[in-house]
């Protein structure tokens, strides 16, 4: 446990070393919701009532927390493994004693923690300023709490699975662009997903990106009662066994096809 405490510390310690990549994001992040709201309010403009059933203030709510959630969820699992594989430093990390995806997932979650603390809390402070934004408190919110959760491990374990699969594309970049367009659409991080034509919106649940963003956020700006927030959790909980199992297979196939390339 101090082994996996330590490599939180290391990447903590080396996200506040460039700590002024952080500045620069928060302002880019405030630019791009200060455009999404912008964007929603000129949408319901021509139709003040609801869309889809929801009000323009639960909308707004929604984008909001989806930037500030964005800076937890979020991680960078797919570089880090694409670069081990492709520059042979994966043949250290399997003769030392700690587990790969442990690893990985402490690894992210110190960037995370820098950025909640960095990008995510100002980024809460200035919503508060700017559009009088003010964070839904009543029962659902430890249930949103725990989706939150939830939704981080099924990020880190879909990250990690892509990332996986350097052992078989040396060459990833394409794949990798192309999943998180794939992942910014079906996961409600950009739009929510209860304004997806039906069609869309059935192939959205058969993924698990809904998970990350979609679930959570339903639960706190949604008009869902506790047996649906109980379903939507365990629906959660489902997608992180079955992308914790397929990791570790395909980790498994990758370690017996693994051809070291470079350094």
């Amino acid at each position: 446990m101090q082994l996996y405490l330590r490599f939180i510390k290391n990447a903590v310690q080396r996200i506040f070393y460039y700590r002024a990549n952080a500045f620069t994001k928060i302002l880019g992040k405030v630019l791009y919701l200060y455009i999404q709201i912008s964007i929603w309010n000129a949408l319901f403009l021509g139709n003040t009532a609801s869309m889809a059933g929801r009000s323009r203030e639960m909308t707004v709510t929604y984008v909001i927390l989806s930037s500030i959630i964005a800076c937890g969820v979020e991680f960078s699992t797919i570089e880090l493994m694409n670069r081990k594989i492709r520059t042979g430093e994966i043949a250290i990390d399997l003769i030392r004693p700690y587990n790969m995806l442990f690893f990985s997932f402490c690894d992210g979650l110190g960037e995370n923690l820098v950025n909640i603390c960095l990008q995510g809390v100002p980024l809460l402070l200035l919503s508060r300023v700017l559009w009088h934004f003010e964070l839904p408190l009543d029962l659902r919110l430890p249930a949103f709490l725990i989706s939150i959760l939830l939704g981080m491990l099924v990020s880190f374990l879909v990250a990690y699975f892509i990332g996986i699969l350097a052992f078989w594309f040396l060459v990833t970049w394409p794949l990798n662009m192309f999943m998180r367009a794939v992942y910014q659409i079906f996961s409600g991080a950009w739009i929510p997903v209860w304004l997806f034509p039906e069609q869309l919106k059935n192939i959205a649940f058969l993924f698990p990106f809904q998970c990350i963003y979609y679930t959570p956020l339903t639960i706190l700006t949604g008009n869902v009662g506790r047996q649906e927030i109980l379903r939507l959790l365990l629906i959660q909980l489902l997608w992180v066994a079955i992308m914790f199992t397929a990791t570790e297979y395909a980790w498994q196939c990758g370690r017996r096809k693994l051809a070291v390339q470079g350094g």
